[in-house]
Formats: structure tokens, C-alpha cells, sequence
């Protein structure tokens, strides 16, 4: 996302920041930022005073309560099972029934639990799904961030069958997750 235009819009990129950059950096004071990458970009474009404030996910509440016991809703998770997690919003661009098809080719197989956590507008046909028992699969509606860290460390493998994702938060989460279990594997 943060990179000069190489085809259609170059033109305008060009023009844009030959008139307006050098009045922005004249008149900015600072810069917030979501990610390093935005602020390497906005460094590069001139602005000196910038600075990261990450949103949506926070990676010291994610591990912070590891230590501590393990919050009710996930006690009754088989442990001995390879857990298959899905986290998000239960709608069409983040593709949940992909999850509920993929749970009914491991119906048979009993070494495999689906967990989903989210809410969303397939709340219901996933109930209906766990009624009609055609497939291994756990609902959760919503989970704290701290409570998503036990969840994450319990799981095998987390899919993300979604259309789009903003910026990587997820994939964000996924490798400072998977870099804690390494290091407690160590």
C-alpha cells in the first residue's frame, strides 16, 4: 500500500508532489502513523516527526495473561486435539462458510476441533450446523483480547479465508503468536 504509483496514476502522484509535498511538510508538525511501513513511507516522503500508533490489535494484551487461568468459556476445549481457528466477523468478505465447509470434510475425524469466534449475520446458520451435529465445530461469540492469547496458543492452525484484510492485522497477530510459541517451545 505505501509505495509510489509505477503505471496509471504516476502522473498525478508526480504533480501532487511537486505542488502540495513541500507546502504539507511546511505545515505539519507531526505525523501519526498505523504501521512502520506507513512511516518509512511518510519519512521518505519528507516528514520528519513521525510516529506509530498502532490500531485495532494490541500485542501486550494478546500474551499478558498467559500466566493466569484460563477464562471459563475455553476450559471445556479438548486440548489433545489439533484445534482449527477462525477468528472474525461472521460476514460475506471474511468467507465463514468456507469454514463450515472445510469442518464438515473433517466430520470424521476425530483428532480435528473447529473454533469459531465472531459475530455476524451467520451466527444462525452456524447454530443450525452444531445442531444438526454434521460437524466438529465450537462457537464463540465474542472473546477479549487477552482471552484470544489462550485460544491462539491452544490452536494448531488459524485460517483466514477472508476476501480482505486491512493492513495485516491479522497476519500481524499470527506471526507475534507464532513467535511467542516458538519461544516457549525453546
Amino acid at each position: 500500500m505505501y509505495e509510489d504509483h509505477q503505471k496509471r496514476y504516476k502522473l498525478i502522484q508526480i504533480v501532487y508532489n511537486f505542488l502540495f509535498l513541500p507546502i504539507l511538510r511546511k505545515c505539519t508538525a507531526g505525523v501519526i502513523c498505523k504501521t512502520e511501513l506507513a512511516k518509512t513511507y511518510i519519512h521518505h516522503k519528507g516528514f520528519k516527526n513521525a510516529h506509530v500508533i498502532p490500531v485495532g490489535f494490541d500485542r501486550d494484551k494478546l500474551h499478558s495473561n498467559l500466566d493466569k487461568k484460563v477464562p471459563s468459556v475455553l476450559k471445556n476445549i479438548d486440548k489433545t486435539k489439533d484445534i482449527i481457528l477462525f477468528v472474525g466477523k461472521l460476514i460475506d468478505i471474511k468467507n465463514p462458510t468456507f469454514v463450515l465447509e472445510l469442518a464438515k470434510n473433517y466430520a470424521n475425524n476425530k483428532n480435528v476441533q473447529f473454533i469459531m469466534v465472531g459475530k455476524g449475520k451467520y451466527e444462525d446458520l452456524i447454530h443450525k450446523t452444531i445442531e444438526d451435529k454434521s460437524i466438529n465445530l465450537q462457537y464463540i461469540p465474542q472473546l477479549n483480547q487477552d482471552e484470544l492469547g489462550h485460544l491462539y496458543s491452544m490452536s494448531k492452525v488459524f485460517i483466514m479465508p477472508s476476501g480482505a484484510e486491512i493492513y495485516g492485522m491479522v497476519y500481524f497477530c499470527l506471526l507475534y503468536t507464532s513467535d511467542a510459541a516458538d519461544e516457549e517451545d525453546s
